[in-house]
């Protein structure tokens, strides 16, 4: 069975359990269903069992560098690219069926996802369409676009992984306690890390994009420790369909095996990513105290109680999900949209585009009178078409609904105006005169271009999905380790 296989049939089997979970009334994922849990559960008896919701007041986030002008002319490719797809595989198994871009795909396909796989591919057009394909058809046959809470939940019951509070960049903390391993090795424990990312994603606020890692080493074990063929599919899975999102690596109590084996694999690691590896620091300087766990020095009495932390997390997630598709769908829906307006707190606010302005010489034709009333539907002579410029299509690749939107003031636009521009030239002025009055409002709503303010922000070195991968292959058996220049 090949690895494609595999995990077709693991995307199956987990779909199945998932509907058998669902039908039997005592399971606590159904159990949190019914009754959401109360504010109480965030603080029992004085220790926290649940997660944050918000990043601590006095945080920041850290945004990205503005992109520049060669990145803005490659989005509005990717942009003008993806608008005109058709379908794609529904899984990377040879002769599988395709199927259209759904609308949650669409909203993951942001402007500043497409800017992530450009900077993780040097600006290469090409292999950031590849790869963002490529993730699509992934994210697919891993089923991520269905809810796997209670496929991975068996794995979640003794806290081996946490998501806790946000750094001092705003990014949410994915915390990993090697010694709380409570299954035995299998696909299963790679989906879980999947399903933690995809919730570490949910959790980020406006302006972040990336998250810091947590890893506590103290009282793990070979026998407690996944093999080294998992921690290189993590590692692959992080490269290719997460990049640029690991923004910090904050490891302690690293025991002598680990620490050989991060000095074996140090020259495979790319010195960006390796800058930003700190080993056995005071988190305190990364991480607001009062959102830090107390078994990494901070001042969070955190205590994780599966009934408390579990479906508050779920129910976090699924809200801010929720709140993503909503904002989506108010701001014209597509490709290209910014994360800005889908992860606003304020839903969008669809302005009225402007007229575009045009400059066109009609000799023949004699300015209309003062105060002429438009033309009716049975007065108004048909559209003429220059024979000399190519009919438009009626199956545009531009969707009618992009439109600039505005939130806080802040003006934001798909970057659709190449697009716009082929439809504009395809009809000279006199045809656009002599359409009906509601045409004419249908062409306006693909909306002027507007400026995007760029963002400010301190500029940071790049992550790589290797960070994970390579610690996840470091929790390895000892025997292990001296294999590690595969790599």
């Amino acid at each position: 069975m090949s690895g494609h296989q595999r995990r077709a049939s693991n995307a199956s089997s987990w779909r199945n359990s998932l509907s058998l979970r669902r039908s039997t009334s005592n399971t606590p994922s159904s159990t949190s269903a019914k009754s959401p849990p109360s504010v109480s559960a965030a603080n029992n008896g004085g220790r926290r069992t649940a997660p944050f919701e918000n990043a601590h007041p006095s945080i920041t986030p850290m945004r990205e560098p503005a992109p520049v002008a060669d990145q803005e002319n490659k989005v509005q490719a990717l942009i003008k690219h993806f608008s005109q797809l058709r379908d794609l595989p529904v899984s990377s198994d040879r002769g599988a069926g395709r199927e259209a871009l759904s609308d949650e795909e669409k909203c993951w396909l942001s402007r500043e996802c497409m800017l992530r796989y450009l900077r993780a591919t040097k600006g290469d057009l090409a292999e950031a369409q590849k790869r963002l394909e490529g993730s699509i058809v992934w994210r697919r046959g891993w089923g991520l676009g269905q809810d796997m809470t209670g496929h991975v939940e068996p794995e979640a019951t003794t806290g081996k992984q946490v998501l806790l509070g946000f750094d001092n960049s705003g990014r949410p903390c994915l915390y990993l306690y090697p010694s709380r391993q409570n299954t035995k090795p299998s696909q299963r424990q790679i989906e879980y890390l999947v399903w933690g990312l995809e919730r570490a994603v949910d959790m980020m606020p406006r302006g972040v994009e990336n998250l810091a890692l947590l890893i506590n080493f103290k009282g793990s074990g070979s026998s407690t420790t996944p093999s080294l063929s998992h921690g290189k599919q993590v590692m692959s899975i992080l490269q290719t369909h997460y990049p640029e999102r690991l923004g910090r690596a904050l490891i302690i109590n690293v025991p002598f095996f680990v620490n050989g084996f991060f000095k074996l694999i140090t020259p495979f690691i790319d010195p960006n990513t390796r800058e930003k590896m700190v080993f056995n620091a005071d988190l305190r300087n990364h991480i607001p105290p009062s959102q830090l766990d107390r078994t990494f020095g901070g001042d969070c009495e955190f205590e994780y109680v599966h009934g408390d932390y579990w479906p508050k997390l779920g129910r976090l997630a699924r809200e801010r999900r929720e709140r993503n598709m909503r904002n989506w769908r108010a701001a014209g829906g597509g490709v290209g949209i910014s994360e800005d307006v889908i992860k606003s707190e304020e839903a969008p606010v669809q302005e009225k585009p402007a007229p575009a302005q045009q400059v066109v010489t009609e000799p023949s034709r004699s300015p209309a009178p003062a105060f002429s009333p438009a033309p009716t539907a049975a007065t108004a002579p048909a559209p003429t078409i220059n024979p000399t410029s190519p009919t438009p299509s009626t199956t545009s690749a531009l969707p009618t609904e992009s439109v600039p939107v505005t939130i806080n003031g802040t003006t934001d636009t798909q970057y659709r105006a190449p697009l716009r521009a082929e439809v504009e030239q395809a009809w000279p002025q006199e045809a656009a005169t002599n359409v009906a009055p509601q045409q004419t409002s249908a062409a306006g709503s693909m909306g002027p271009p507007l400026d995007i303010p760029k963002k400010k922000g301190v500029p940071e070195d790049r992550y790589d999905g290797i960070v994970v991968g390579s610690v996840a292959s470091a929790v390895s058996d000892a025997d292990s380790f001296m294999t590690a220049r595969e790599f």
